[in-house]
């Protein structure tokens, strides 16, 4: 791996300083273990985890403070089919009144919703615009709409959310980092970054 040498200069500039790498999956994370132990090279207080995780062991405390339940994305799909379902009887759509609703519409339309979130929609800085067609726009905004609430109702988050707590978490706290590196194959949303760049101190991120 080429990016064996930097991880290895993070860990030999800050021996027993905390520091993370972050990883864009979690089965990456014996793999790269192993590698640094066949190069000889001793990960003392180095964290090995997704940007996901980390997001989460920030907003631990708040989330169960709250007893908040976390849903994942399959979860978040079947969150839609009912609302979808919910907005057809109700004759509330306008694009999707009489579209057949399947998974795989759903399962869509869960993550457009997501990845909006994850841009930050619910903070203003992406919207609807690009959605040409009015009606289809509409739709949505109403789709998310009834989302938000039923996540509220039912004290759920999604990983979303949580990123959204990590942020605010931080700005209360210290970051636990000295340093730290992101592997190339990471791919962090906007949120996430913010994430990224309040948890280090001392960033040799990529």
């Amino acid at each position: 791996m080429r990016e064996l040498a930097a991880i290895k200069t993070l860990c030999e500039t800050h021996r027993t300083e905390p520091k993370i790498l972050l990883i864009p999956s979690r089965r990456m994370k014996t793999q790269i273990l192993k590698m640094l132990a066949d190069s000889g090279v001793n990960p003392l207080n180095l964290s090995v985890k997704t940007i996901k995780q980390l997001a989460y062991e920030i907003s631990e405390n708040s989330i169960a403070k709250n007893r908040l339940t976390f849903i994942e994305p399959r979860e978040t799909t079947d969150v839609i089919t009912d609302i979808l379902k919910a907005l057809q009887t109700q004759g509330s759509l306008c694009f999707f009144d009489k579209i057949e609703i399947t998974f795989g519409i759903c399962s869509a339309i869960a993550k457009t919703i997501l990845e909006l979130f994850d841009s930050g929609y619910l903070h203003g800085h992406v919207t609807l615009e690009k959605v040409e067609n009015a009606n289809k726009r509409k739709d949505l905004e109403k789709i998310i709409t009834e989302y938000a609430a039923w996540k509220k109702e039912n004290s759920c988050i999604d990983h979303t959310d949580v990123a959204n707590m990590a942020c605010e978490a931080l700005k209360e706290r210290q970051p636990e980092y000295v340093s730290g590196y992101a592997l190339a194959a990471c791919e962090f949303t906007v949120l996430e970054d913010r994430i990224v760049k309040k948890t280090l101190r001392s960033s040799t991120a990529n």
